[in-house]
Formats: C-alpha cells, sequence, structure tokens
C-alpha cells in the first residue's frame, strides 16, 4: 500500500509541476535564429584572434595520439570558421571533429595569442546541437533529468537497485565491472552508486560546539552520488576546525556538462538556479571539492552568460567571490596545522603518495600549491612529484564515453607517470579524475589507492583526534 501511495505522489503532484518545465523544454527546441547569431559574431571574435603558428600541436593530448590536424585546436579553429563563413556544411564528420576535445585548456594555457579554444568549442558544439540536435540519450539526461532534480534522484535510486544486477566486483576493492555490453565497455572500470547520497545523509545544516566561520557545500554530482566518502572527509574537516557547513538540498549539477555537449539552453537553467540559491545564503564562501564544479562555479557561470540581465551576472560575481577550492580554504583561510598520519611510526614507514593536478584546477583556476601545502602538512606522508603531474589524464568528462579507446591512450602516460614515482596512493581534487584513474589504474593491476588530499588528511586528523570525529553538533534548521 506505501508503495501505491508513494507512485500516486509521484504521477500527480509532482509530475504536474514538471509539465510545464516539459513544455518550455521542447519550446527551447525550435532554432533561435537570433541566438545563433550572437554565437557566430561572439565566435568570429576569437577566431580572429589566431595567428595560425601551431604552438597547440606539441602540448594538445588528442593531437598527440591521432596526429591529425582537424583534432588541434588551430584545425578545429578552422573548421569553424569555414563552417560560419558557408565554406563548409554541418555533416555528421565536422560535427564529430568538434567534439573530439577534452576541453582541457593546455591549447589556451600555451596559446601566444590567449585565444580561448574552450569558449570556441563549446560554442560550436551549441550550434551544431541547435542545428543538428542531439542524441535521444543525451537529450533525455540533459533535457529532463538534469533539469528535474527529484526526477534524477529517482533514476539514480533505481540505478542503486540495478547495479547489484549489472556490475559485478573485481576484487579490487569497491571498484566494479559491467557484465554486460550496455552503454559501457566491458573493459571498463567503475565505481558503484552509493547506497545513499551524501545530501541525503547529512542534514541541511551541521555544526561543531564553537562556530569560527560558516560556509556552503557545493556537493556536485559524482560527490553526491558516488564519491561520498570525499563529501564525508570534507564535512567532517571542517567541522574539526569550527566551521559550520551548511549543505542545500536544492542544489543542481553545475551544468557544465550540458554546455560542453552543447545544450546552452540546460545550462543556463542549472546556472541560474544554482546562482538564485548560493548567492542568497548567509555565507563566508562556497567549498568546492571537485575541480571542474569550482571552475565553473567561479568563471564559467560569469564567462558563458556574459548577455544575460545585469541581476544575474551580479549573483554570478558574488558566487565567484566566494567560491574555494577546499585545499585552498584550509590552507590559505583557516591555515590548518600540521599532524601525524595514523599509520607510521618512523621514516622507515612513511607512505609515499603522488598528487595528479587537474586540468580545470590547475590551469583554469591557477591552483595547485595549496594541495600540495595540504600533503605537506601530513607528517608520515611523502609527496613524491610525477614528471609531469599536470599532463591531462585524458577523463574531460564525457569525453571518455565518447572516445574510451583514444582516452585510455592518453591515460597510459599518466599511468607510467604514476607508476614511477612508486606512490601507493594517487591524490587528485577532480571527480572526473578520480574515476578515470580508478580505471586505468584497476585495468593494469596496479596497487595503487586513488583519494582525494582531505580524505588523507581527515584520515591524519581523526587519529590525532584519538579517533573521535570531533565535538560536532549536527542539527538540521531553515535557512
Amino acid at each position: 500500500m506505501k508503495i501505491k501511495q508513494r507512485k500516486h505522489r509521484l504521477s500527480s503532484s509532482k509530475i504536474h509541476s514538471t509539465l510545464p518545465k516539459i513544455y518550455q523544454v521542447f519550446d527551447s527546441l525550435v532554432l533561435s535564429t537570433m541566438n545563433v547569431l550572437e554565437m557566430i559574431k561572439q565566435l568570429e571574435d576569437d577566431i580572429i584572434k589566431c595567428m595560425k603558428c601551431g604552438l597547440c600541436q606539441s602540448v594538445c593530448p588528442v593531437f598527440l595520439e591521432l596526429g591529425r590536424e582537424s583534432s588541434v585546436a588551430r584545425g578545429k579553429i578552422a573548421l569553424v570558421e569555414a563552417l560560419i563563413q558557408g565554406r563548409l556544411k554541418l555533416t555528421s564528420t565536422l560535427a564529430e571533429r568538434i567534439q573530439c576535445c577534452l576541453l582541457c585548456g593546455t591549447c589556451v594555457e600555451n596559446c601566444p595569442s590567449g585565444v580561448r579554444v574552450d569558449y570556441i568549442v563549446m560554442r560550436a558544439r551549441a550550434i551544431a546541437a541547435r542545428i543538428r540536435g542531439i542524441s535521444p540519450i543525451k537529450w533525455m539526461i540533459l533535457k529532463i533529468f538534469l533539469r528535474n532534480q527529484w526526477l534524477f534522484n529517482l533514476g539514480v535510486k533505481i540505478g542503486v537497485t540495478l547495479q547489484r544486477m549489472i556490475l559485478m566486483p573485481t576484487g579490487l576493492g569497491h571498484a566494479r565491472k559491467s557484465r554486460f555490453a550496455i552503454g559501457l565497455d566491458n573493459r571498463r572500470i567503475v565505481l558503484p552508486l552509493a547506497r545513499e547520497t551524501l545530501r541525503d545523509r547529512w542534514p541541511e545544516m551541521v555544526a561543531p560546539e564553537r562556530v569560527r566561520r560558516r560556509v556552503a557545500l557545493f556537493t556536485g554530482c559524482t560527490m553526491n552520488y558516488i564519491l561520498t566518502g570525499v563529501g564525508d572527509a570534507v564535512i567532517k574537516t571542517l567541522l574539526n576546525h569550527g566551521v559550520e557547513v551548511i549543505i542545500p538540498k536544492d542544489q543542481s549539477c553545475c551544468g557544465i556538462v550540458a554546455m560542453a555537449a552543447g545544450d546552452e539552453s540546460t545550462f543556463r537553467t542549472l546556472a541560474k538556479s544554482n546562482l538564485k540559491l548560493l548567492s542568497g545564503l548567509n555565507v563566508d564562501a562556497v567549498i568546492v571539492a571537485c575541480a571542474t564544479c569550482g571552475y565553473t562555479l567561479k568563471h564559467q557561470y560569469l564567462a558563458l552568460l556574459s548577455n544575460e540581465p545585469e541581476e544575474l551576472l551580479s549573483m554570478a560575481k558574488i558566487v565567484s567571490y566566494r567560491t574555494y577550492d577546499i585545499c585552498e580554504y584550509l590552507v590559505n583561510i583557516i591555515g590548518v596545522k600540521r599532524i601525524w598520519y595514523k599509520e607510521t611510526q618512523s621514516p622507515e614507514d612513511e607512505i609515499i603518495v603522488t598528487y595528479h593536478d587537474p586540468c580545470h584546477l590547475r590551469r583554469g583556476l591557477g591552483i595547485y600549491k595549496e594541495q600540495r601545502e595540504l600533503i605537506n602538512l601530513i607528517e608520515g606522508v611523502r609527496l613524491k612529484e610525477m614528471s609531469m603531474p599536470d599532463r591531462c589524464c585524458g577523463g574531460g568528462g564525457s569525453f571518455n564515453l565518447s572516445y574510451y579507446d583514444l582516452s585510455l591512450k592518453i591515460l597510459d602516460k599518466k599511468l607510467d607517470d604514476i607508476e614511477e614515482t612508486g606512490a601507493t596512493v594517487v591524490l587528485t581534487s577532480c571527480a572526473g579524475c578520480h574515476m578515470q584513474l580508478v580505471d586505468g589504474l584497476a585495468q593494469r593491476l596496479l596497487p595503487v589507492q586513488v583519494k582525494h588530499p582531505v580524505e588523507l588528511y581527515y584520515e591524519a586528523l581523526k587519529d590525532t583526534h584519538n579517533k573521535k570525529d570531533t565535538t560536532c553538533l549536527p542539527f538540521s534548521r531553515s535557512i
């Protein structure tokens, strides 16, 4: 009877409230000539800056594997330029060439003219999506599930049940492998969905006995649904240092996955929702533990919503100013102290770790020192750098779903770097990189764990506190 009542509630109030949104989705699919013309004008302004020097060839991870001009920034810019000038038609081949990009920003970082190739690619994808449309599966995920959080949560709960049948253990910790070739390559190693999401596990507001600061935690999707242990470590570490943490239940996906797929409409919808929520909170900072989410909140909202009304831009400026990567916040704002790692008693017992710089954190936000400072504050842990710690791992969000073989080839170089260090733990501050590294390390059968720097710090912190989490007092109240 309870199940029937549950279904009735979903099929009445929830669905009726969602129908107008679905109708808006259909309306948004109608081609807007003005929007396309505006995008083309923005593209022309960026394209003209390219000097065709070809320096991007020496750094582009995709070009270094494929060796074709259309894979590198210069080639993509030439294709987009020919497209908007009418010299090329938007064929499936051309659309695929535009899609085959990690958006890692390596070319942007090394471009002497400062061409924002990532913006060119994303806007070109948006034009292609308006003209050619997107696949039915992507349409359903982006237009229906991401725009309706309750429906997304319902889908995840169904996924938690189904994954027991679809995924099988690998014998490598929590890593799983698909039993069937349905949407996932049989080689791929994944981490399962958490039985309880991070936002369900914690109250909307949790505070220590003595509050010194107040922050909001933007969980992002992966930390909320899969890497919940990272979220637990972030929250408990903040509580240990006198920080009250608000975990808004109504937060949405940051939206960059939609923009990267060419769905600018969904990106704007999600961005507006998050900006209205986060800018209205009475907090000192907005904390993120994923490089991509942080880059989106800090920079992408401002850059990609430049044509929006001033009121929304003001919200974007507030959120941008308040947003901190968790390691940045712990080191620069709180000033955390040196602690001892629980499993080491002498220098001979020290744990060797290495750190992978996520593209969106190092290149996008220029943050890379703070993670290392936090790691170096843990006595008994030795950080051994890779030869190229900022080499892209090949994840690229949904890139590794569309181009799995190519993604693995790019990842191979990163795995070689990790193996050379002799580290037993590789640390990274991006959920996407985390998942990519787990896959690659497991396939190579390398005995290396993947963790967030704050996970390692909290492991040491709770041991320092005699394995007591903190004298914190979790409670819920309206915000």
